[in-house]
């Protein structure tokens, strides 16, 4: 039987290491996050800053892109063979996870349109740690803890 000394060191344990249960939280939502990034927000024409990613200069091709993608409304939204969404990952770079991608025009995108392309609006941001991370915390918490 575990008594409350144990307790007490296992409490201490997980205070000492909470950044890191934080960031392995995180790591364990990261297709919600990247999904979250790509369908609900590129995939609508919008950036991390709720602001749209921009509009075709192209008038033709703007009308083929509405008719492809109806959601996006004929904004931009960096979409034509999915290589950009499906190069997304989390990278991390000390206590920082930071969403990039892989794909080989991911540098000429975020040049051209700004790095709130790889962020979440706060809305999302906040459903996101509420629905999911903030409950994987408390998962990986109880189970530092031990506790039944």
């Amino acid at each position: 039987m575990a008594t409350i000394a144990d307790f007490s060191k296992r409490l201490n344990k997980v205070i000492k290491e909470m950044s890191t249960l934080i960031k392995e939280s995180v790591k364990e939502n990261d297709d919600v996050i990247i999904d979250t990034i790509t369908e609900q927000q590129l995939q609508k024409g919008i950036r991390g800053d709720g602001q749209k990613i921009g509009k075709y200069k192209n008038k033709d091709y703007q009308k083929y892109k509405k008719q492809i993608n109806p959601q996006a409304r004929g904004f931009v939204d960096l979409k034509l063979e999915g290589d950009f969404y499906k190069g997304f990952v989390i990278k991390e770079d000390g206590n920082f996870q930071t969403v990039i991608s892989k794909d080989d025009k991911s540098e000429k995108l975020e040049k051209k349109y700004g790095s709130e392309i790889y962020i979440l609006t706060d809305k999302n941001h906040q459903k996101i740690v509420k629905d999911y991370i903030l409950p994987t915390l408390l998962i990986n918490i109880k189970n530092e803890l031990q506790l039944p």
